[in-house]
């Protein structure tokens, strides 16, 4: 069980998590020191109530949201590697890879956010059960409705 204002998982992945499919090739180095299954996946871990950290085997990711307003929020972006890595000849167009998956995925989660939003909107929305494929969802949840039980 976690406990604080955090969860986290640990996913593993073929090739990286980094690079889209057809990108594989391009992977940079694994970092020194992670053991055989740190080397083969990401943790994902959510520090509450704004920020993703994903630390894979070659570098670590980062997502903030903040909102601007209650159907509005900014997500700022941050991908960090070791100093060796950056090093390397040639890191710059390589790195422009995994930025442009990383892209690429916020964006394809942007749409799916603003249907969300719509939907919550909706007088014919109620809460439901949460899926077991996202225990960090419902983590959040109990989270949050503990700060606000708290502020009582």
């Amino acid at each position: 069980m976690v406990i604080g204002a955090f969860a986290t998982h640990f996913g593993t992945t073929q090739g990286t998590g980094g690079l889209l499919e057809d990108e594989q090739h391009r992977a940079l180095p694994v970092m020194g020191g992670l053991s055989d299954r740190e080397a083969h996946g990401v943790r994902y871990s959510w520090v509450f109530p704004n920020m993703v950290i994903a630390t894979g085997a070659e570098g670590m990711w980062m997502y903030e949201v903040h909102p601007d307003g209650p159907d509005r929020c900014r997500c700022s972006q941050v991908v960090c590697f070791p100093p060796e890595t950056v090093a390397l000849p040639g890191f710059g167009e390589v790195a422009g890879s995994y930025y442009e998956r990383f892209d690429v995925a916020i964006n394809e989660d942007i749409p799916m956010l603003e249907q969300q939003h719509l939907g919550m909107r909706s007088p014919f929305a109620a809460q439901g059960r949460f899926s077991y494929l996202e225990p960090n969802v419902a983590r959040f949840a109990s989270w949050y409705s503990e700060r606000l039980l708290s502020a009582d």
